[in-house]
């Protein structure tokens, strides 16, 4: 059988991110609408979509991941 789990809530040291590459630390994070990772808006931007963390360093291009505290979901 499969088992998972899903984080709501702390520090997660990859968080997928949809490869825009474009995610510095203190970004704001964002649930992806085409691809189930994250993406990003500017510290300060008011955004159209839930915030659900934000990012403490900028993403690793190569991974597509990025540290991140997960706030709520």
């Amino acid at each position: 059988s499969n088992h998972g789990w899903i984080q709501c809530y702390g520090y997660h040291d990859a968080i997928k991110t949809d490869g825009g590459d474009d995610i510095a630390d203190g970004d704001s994070l964002i649930l992806s609408a085409t691809d189930k990772t994250v993406d990003s808006v500017a510290s300060g931007t008011a955004p159209t979509h839930k915030i659900i963390g934000v990012a403490v360093a900028a993403d690793v291009d190569a991974d597509n991941t990025v540290e991140g505290f997960i706030e709520c979901l």
